[in-house]
């Protein structure tokens, strides 16, 4: 009737609908929905119960974009987290805290600053 699950997880060459490199671009404060984020690896912890999915020490590494964060999944399937991104460019570096929010169908990436 409660189950709880414990697990970790590496996902390889994918992609997840929310265009983290534009929300670092122009670090909005009302959010950035839509796009894609490629990514080379994707790797944390993942615990189910209570049909909540905690998933947590999430390491992102995707070319000149990496993050790190924790996310929650709510059995309505709405978002709530944090994330912290980096982007380097060749002359510069883009580095800040993003709020997670949204469902699990319409991701939303907002600025914290």
């Amino acid at each position: 009737d409660a189950p709880k699950i414990d697990g970790v997880f590496r996902l390889q060459n994918g992609y997840f609908n929310v265009d983290l490199g534009n929300t670092m671009r122009s670090m909005t404060k009302s959010g950035i929905m839509g796009g894609q984020t490629r990514f080379d690896e994707l790797s944390g912890t993942v615990t189910l119960a209570s049909n909540t999915y905690q998933l947590r020490q999430l390491k992102l590494l995707s070319g000149i974009l990496s993050g790190n964060g924790n996310l929650d999944i709510d059995p309505k399937r709405e978002l709530s987290g944090r994330v912290t991104a980096d982007l380097k460019g060749a002359l510069t570096m883009t580095s800040g805290p993003l709020a997670v929010g949204g469902t699990v169908k319409e991701p939303k990436l907002s600025s914290t600053k």
